[in-house]
């Protein structure tokens, strides 16, 4: 509270709203620009008017992302390609994190940005007996973008695209993410959130909202999902 206080001092409540308007006019740009012209990438937080984009890419055999993305989210027929492409998000994501941390691994002589994803957005329209192999309704994973920083140009925004995309044209072609971190106590990958036990990085804190292995890089935690199924429990008995 001290720091935003002295920064609303410093800037003044225009200045400081000035700032705020800035980054949304990335975020919009990044969503009805730069994602709206990429026919294999959908934004999928399309109502939401935070700063957080969440986005779908999919492979380059797809001409109309929106219209794939709608059929998986509401037709419980597409549900294997909804697990498909979940995937292709969590593929993406781990990736573009070994490309992160080791730079010499990426093709090309820039830098992979830092980006999220998460694993449980939000669950699909599916009635309530269509479940995974284990028994779990089905969530729609995304991609994660959150442009917090004033300097942050168009041109930022769409060199992150393409190198999402250069991720993506990545793994079609066949490259299989290691998306190891030996710099450290957390275990990889960051974002396999159901096949790691969740361990502590560089904190001894045991409360629910500590960084773990399973939501520094996933944007969601354990108890997370498990709110999202009571909520969606709650929506099925209104």
């Amino acid at each position: 509270m001290c720091l935003f206080w002295a920064t609303l001092k410093y800037l003044g409540a225009d200045g400081f709203r000035s700032f705020l308007g800035g980054i949304l006019d990335i975020q919009h740009y990044f969503r009805d620009e730069a994602i709206a012209n990429e026919p294999t990438a959908v934004c999928v937080n399309d109502s939401d008017h935070g700063f957080v984009t969440l986005f779908w890419v999919y492979f380059s055999t797809v001409t109309d992302a929106a219209a794939q993305y709608e059929r998986e989210l509401n037709d419980p027929a597409a549900k294997d390609e909804l697990a498909a492409n979940n995937k292709l998000q969590e593929d993406i994501a781990d990736l573009l994190w070994q490309w992160y941390r080791y730079p010499q691994e990426k093709p090309g002589d820039d830098y992979a940005p830092y980006i999220s994803y998460t694993s449980g957005f939000r669950p699909a329209n599916y009635p309530e007996e269509v479940v995974d192999e284990n028994g779990n309704p089905y969530f729609i994973y995304a991609v994660k973008s959150y442009p917090m920083n004033v300097n942050i140009t168009y041109e930022v925004m769409d060199d992150l695209l393409r190198l999402v995309l250069q991720a993506r044209d990545a793994i079609e072609a066949g490259t299989v993410p290691d998306a190891r971190d030996d710099a450290g106590s957390c275990p990889k990958p960051y974002s396999n959130f159901g096949s790691i036990r969740p361990v502590e990085c560089g904190s001894n804190a045991t409360e629910e909202a500590s960084a773990t292995s399973d939501n520094l890089l996933s944007g969601i935690g354990r108890q997370s999902k498990k709110g999202l199924k009571r909520l969606l429990k709650r929506r099925r008995q209104q």
